[in-house]
């Protein structure tokens, strides 16, 4: 593994301790309004469209909002319980059974998102809250790459904490 995958495995690792530590210690808390500057927005919609286009079913364009590398992962923590996807194909893989076992389209969360982001040239680190009409309340964390014109995900963490 080079340099520069240790360093993202290690600070994904710390991401996601971090997160787990914010869920225990933490109750659900109020975001005051924010006004986001131009690339938070991109960002935003970035998520926006990820998240349209897999409740969509839409594979193709869902994967385009994806970094597609071994070094992609996604996770699920809800009731103890810890499922993880490590590399794109793995994701991939997931999505595509998923929408097999559930072929209708899903209604797409809505609400007042409040994002936490921060962006560093060509990197995002987002968090957000959700009431999803179809699995719960739950905390969102993306770590994010610009590539290819647009904010991709490249580390995906959903912790139900409930």
């Amino acid at each position: 593994m080079n340099k520069t995958m240790r360093k993202l495995a290690l600070w994904c690792m710390t991401m996601v301790i971090c997160l787990m530590a914010h869920i225990c210690v933490s109750q659900v808390r109020t975001i005051g309004v924010k006004n986001y500057d131009a690339q938070e927005i991109q960002v935003i919609e970035s998520l926006k469209k990820e998240t349209y286009y897999f409740c969509s079913r839409d594979l193709d364009r869902w994967a385009s909002y994806w970094i597609q590398r071994p070094s992609t992962h996604k996770y699920y923590v809800r009731n103890c319980h810890y499922e993880e996807m490590k590399g794109f194909d793995a994701v991939e893989v997931y999505a595509r059974s998923y929408f097999l076992e559930h072929p209708e389209p899903e209604e797409v969360p809505v609400g007042n998102y409040q994002y936490e982001i921060e962006v560093d040239g060509n990197a995002a680190w987002v968090y957000f809250e959700v009431a999803d009409p179809t699995r719960g309340f739950k905390k969102e964390f993306r770590y994010m790459l610009f590539k290819d014109g647009k904010w991709k995900i490249a580390s995906m963490g959903t912790v139900y904490p409930e």
